[in-house]
Formats: structure tokens, sequence, C-alpha cells
């Protein structure tokens, strides 16, 4: 059956593009049905290989090679750490020692899949906004370079004292006609910039914060860290992981800089013999109380996962909550900056002609 899979020199080196949370759902959700129907791994990558498309295709590919080599399907899944996350590989991991690699693939795909959506909520609370912003910067650039330049003349022509919004206008469009496209060149690698800085691994403990206390995205960041954090504990411990182990996972998942350095401390503590609960409750500024109650229950029941679970779908809620809001917030907010602007440009070209019309008169 390998001679269905191509073969690609250096696959094991290749660093592959974006893959999306569903994309790699569907890959361990196909794969758990094929190892159910009593597959080997290596059929059953095969299999997922003649269905799967795109740059996931090169991926399996590449799986399929490491674990027919004799690579553990995790350490393979491993050599892509842009693709598969520590959650995933740790997933997989404890099914592998466990027996349950079939049942872990499942639950993954499952919790993919959540993961996918709650994304989804959250940037689509942000699309009208950023049409609305980007029609208004289109519609700025289009006035400066098109319609300004034929109106300014006559305001130019015109003996007679200016108001300040038709002088503040002139004097931009003048700038905008000598240095226009320097202006728009600029502003790109300005704009580049600044999402590479918000990028960088050093500028993280400054952006997270800055994410953390911003009126409109605050309760979006807490809640979305506080869920993911329950889900991927809760995921790790179902799958036969220990604490350390599965909080340290936990670590790695999360993008925050502080919930991981929060996480570490944990995860030391908890590995000399602390509880849970009690440690977590140091951490009231990124845990609220609700979490360390529940988790407190979880453990004197010895159904820690349980507790987590319920956590995950509450504050998951909490998440599609916050983005109704984001959007309703921040729609009325971009309806008035068009409306300043609109009202600016009707002044500054209205005001001059009517003065002019009352002195004719």
């Amino acid at each position: 059956m390998a001679k269905n899979i191509k073969s690609s020199a250096g696959i094991f080196n290749v660093e592959f593009g974006f893959v999306s949370a569903a994309e790699r759902a569907s890959f361990a959700k196909n794969l758990a049905v094929m190892l159910k129907s009593g597959l080997i791994l290596t059929d059953s990558l095969e299999t997922v290989y003649s269905t799967t498309k795109g740059k996931m295709r090169g991926v399996v590919e590449g799986l399929y090679k490491a674990v027919s080599a004799g690579e553990s399907f995790s350490a393979a899944l491993e050599r892509y750490p842009k693709i598969f996350s520590g959650y995933f590989v740790g997933a997989i991991y404890a099914g592998e020692n466990s027996g349950t690699l079939s049942q872990n693939l499942e639950r993954v795909a499952k919790e993919l899949a959540k993961e996918a959506e709650l994304m989804s909520k959250v940037r689509g609370a942000l699309i009208y906004p950023s049409l609305i912003l980007g029609a208004t910067i289109s519609l700025g650039i289009f006035m400066a370079f098109y319609i300004l330049p034929k109106i300014i003349p006559m305001f130019q022509g015109m003996r007679m004292k200016l108001p300040w919004t038709t002088v503040l206008l002139i004097n931009t469009s003048n700038f905008l006609k000598a240095y226009g496209w320097q202006t728009l060149l600029g502003s790109a690698l300005l704009a580049f910039g600044c999402l590479a800085l918000w990028r960088w691994p050093k500028t993280k403990p400054f952006t997270d914060r800055l994410i953390m206390n911003l009126p409109l995205f605050k309760n979006i960041s807490r809640h979305l860290n506080t869920a993911r954090f329950c889900r991927v504990l809760a995921t790790m411990l179902s799958s036969g992981l220990n604490i350390t182990e599965s909080l340290l996972i936990s670590e790695k998942t999360l993008n925050n800089w502080y919930y991981r350095q929060a996480l570490a401390q944990v995860r030391l503590a908890v590995d000399k013999g602390g509880r849970l609960s009690t440690i977590l409750a140091r951490q009231k500024k990124l845990f609220p109380e609700m979490v360390v109650r529940m988790v407190a229950v979880g453990e004197q029941s010895g159904h820690l996962e349980d507790p987590l679970y319920y956590l995950a779908e509450y504050y998951e809620e909490k998440v599609d909550e916050a983005s109704k809001n984001l959007a309703t917030v921040v729609e009325p907010l971009m309806l008035l900056i068009i409306g300043s602007a609109v009202c600016f440009l009707a002044l500054a070209i209205v005001t001059p002609i009517y003065n002019m019309t009352g002195n004719i008169r």
C-alpha cells in the first residue's frame, strides 16, 4: 500500500504553513475512524492521505514516512510544532501508552472543533468593524487623490478669509499632492512594523497586558484563556496523563504570556505536593474564584475532569457573549468616526462656498 504515497525529498525537514484547526480536527477524526475500523496506524495514515488536500497532505505524508521508519506517532507529530500543538501531541502520547489512541484522537477532534468554533465567533465579531474601517480608509484615499485636487484650486483663488477647516483641508491636500506615495508607503511600512513588533516574543509581556486591560477586549482575553486552560487540562487528564504533565501541556498551549508564567509556577508547586485549587487561589487576577472552587470540588471527588469540562463550557459561553457585546459597542463607535469625518469634509467644502455667495449678495 505504500506505493500510494508519493515520495518527497527531505520531507521531514519541510516547514509547512498555516493549517486551520478545522483541518486538524478533520485529520484526527478521520484517523480515529480508520483505527476503529481495524486498520493499523500506517494503513490508516495512507487512507487519510488519499482524502487530504493542500498543505495537510504533505504533513500526512511526512507522518506516514516517520511512522513507517519506526518512530512513534507522537514523536512524528513533534516534527511539525507549528501545526500540532503540545496539546495534540500530549493526547497522542497518552493514547499510545494507554492503548486508547483512537479514543484520544476522537477527543482531540472534538476539542479542536470547539476551538475552531470559538475562534470563529471572536473573529466574526471583528469582521464588520474591520470592513467599516477599511471602507473609511479607502474613501479617504479616494477623496485625497481624486476629489480634493479638483476642488482646492477654487478655494485658493478666493480673496477672502477661509475657515480653519478649509485651511486644514488645503494644507493636507498640498502635502499629499507633494508626498502622497511616500505617505502611503510610510503608512504601510509603519503598519507592517507594528504588526511585526506585536508578534515579537520579547514584546509579549507588554502586548498581552495591553489586551488584558483594554475595556473592549479584556473580558474576551481572560475568558478565552480560562476556557482553553480548563478544556486542555481536562482533556489531558482524561487521556491518562498525570497532573504535572497535563499542566505542562496546558502551559504550552496558551498564548498569553501571563497565563503561561502563572501555570509554570502552578506546575512547580503541584509537583512539590501542593493542591491545585490552593495554588490557583494565589493567582486571583487570572483565575476567578469560580475556577478555584470547582477545582476544589473535583479534587475532593477524585474526578477533576468533570468540573473542568463544565468550566470550559461556561467560559466559552462567556467568550461568545463578550464577542457579541464587542460588536454591539464597536459598530456605533465606527459610525461615529465616519460621521465625524464626513461632517468635517462638509464644513470644509460648504462653508467657504456659503460665505462667498453671501458676499455676492
